[in-house]
């Protein structure tokens, strides 16, 4: 399909509602002057990124398809289309190496530059090796792509799929919980497909997840009301009960014990923050550092971030940087309020602050009271869907799961 269908919004909004999914447009090229070249003038290149929002808008997937090694490009094509999949979120991108079939006016075209006239009966020869190329040596086009050998099949998926369902058939687990990054439309369509395999389970929308990147910028005034501090060893145990207690309220936490946070790789007990009132427990989280054996660190900037990193500088990581990090764990508030945890993290804010990370996270549900407290602090809201998944032919297992407000723990998600 043309991908002047995303700047008809008429004809859009009617192929969506007959059905439409998801497109695969040929943009070929994301230089007009290549596309004027092979006829596809009739194409704006300056006008693809507002087309696609306009699809993505629509919760339609895009499988965009782009060839290299056409008379116009030259050395810095690779980058730049790559540069346009990432700033127009193509959802399946398709490379391929420009190739004259027989039979059609490029071939004819093509002709007097081959070096094997039927390099399609060769075997092992491939087109771009058989054609003396217009550029210089150090322009020249492989010969040929090689696709990770892990990225060629489903099996790594396939092979999670069928060790849920084992988990299910024999009792061990009624149900799992899975989260889907909220603008993955492909992966959200494919997965809740009603006519999909047998051997994918069925997934059921449950809510929008916000991750918060909070970044320490200025300094926060301390909590008056409270008394926060640091965890001590001795408070462990008061520490185990109050999230255990407070954890009822929730649906799927897990039940944590003493020992678990004694084993915890790169935890330490002073990482809690707890607050009183009145010397009684009514709030606690943990900041999580995972660096030691969990790292971030940024590839590259594309689009809009890199106008970003021009004029912010120094705010941001640089390319091939570690990023300091850290997770808002285990959090647990008295009768969930926002006050409370409020002050809790502007206590670990000014801590966050003077230790060098550059930011800290926190996820939340949707409908958790808990999200107002976050409104005071910068940030980033990162979001994705929970979803949750069984093999179930009814709705036997989903009615089991009440109205409680999910809880997933960003840590370890």
């Amino acid at each position: 399909m043309t991908i002047r269908i995303g700047e008809d919004r008429e004809l859009l909004e009617l192929a969506v509602k007959s059905g439409l999914k998801g497109v695969l447009v040929g943009f070929e090229t994301v230089s007009q002057q290549t596309l004027n070249s092979i006829r596809k003038g009739f194409n704006s290149a300056n006008r693809f990124c507002n087309a696609t929002k306009l699809l993505h808008d629509n919760d339609v997937a895009i499988m965009g398809c782009f060839v290299f090694g056409l008379d116009s490009d030259d050395k810095d094509c690779f980058k730049r289309t790559v540069d346009f999949v990432y700033e127009a979120n193509i959802d399946i991108p398709r490379f391929t190496v420009n190739t004259a079939y027989p039979g059609t006016e490029h071939y004819e075209e093509m002709r007097p530059r081959l070096r094997y006239d039927k390099w399609w009966l060769g075997g092992q020869c491939r087109f771009a090796e058989g054609i003396r190329q217009r550029r210089t040596a150090d322009h020249r086009l492989p010969g040929r792509t090689r696709i990770s050998p892990g990225a060629r099949h489903l099996k790594v998926l396939s092979n999670g799929f069928r060790a849920m369902r084992e988990l299910m058939m024999d009792g061990r687990a009624l149900t799992h919980f899975t989260t889907i990054v909220e603008d993955n439309r492909l992966a959200k369509i494919a997965l809740t497909w009603k006519n999909k395999a047998g051997t994918i389970p069925n997934y059921v929308d449950w809510g929008l997840l916000k991750t918060y990147f909070i970044f320490p910028l200025i300094w926060k005034r301390r909590s008056q009301a409270l008394d926060i501090s640091h965890a001590r060893m001795d408070e462990l145990d008061d520490i185990v009960a109050f999230i255990d207690s407070n954890s009822r309220r929730r649906q799927f936490h897990p039940v944590y014990t003493r020992d678990f946070f004694l084993g915890l790789n790169g935890f330490h007990i002073e990482d809690f923050t707890v607050a009183r009132r009145e010397g009684r427990l009514v709030g606690v989280a943990a900041l999580w550092d995972q660096t030691g054996f969990k790292q971030l660190l940024v590839n590259r900037y594309n689009g809009k971030m890199r106008v970003m990193k021009k004029i912010f500088g120094g705010f941001l990581p640089d390319e091939g940087e570690v990023i300091p990090n850290a997770c808002l764990s285990f959090v647990a508030i008295q009768d969930d309020s926002a006050d409370i945890l409020q002050a809790i993290l502007s206590h670990i804010y000014n801590d966050v602050r003077k230790s060098g990370l550059r930011y800290f996270m926190l996820c939340l549900h949707e409908s958790a009271p808990l999200n107002a407290a976050v409104r005071l602090f910068p940030r980033l809201t990162y979001k994705s869907r929970l979803y949750i998944a069984d093999y179930a032919d009814d709705e036997s297992v989903r009615s089991r799961i009440d109205g409680r407000i999910p809880h997933v723990e960003v840590a370890t998600l």
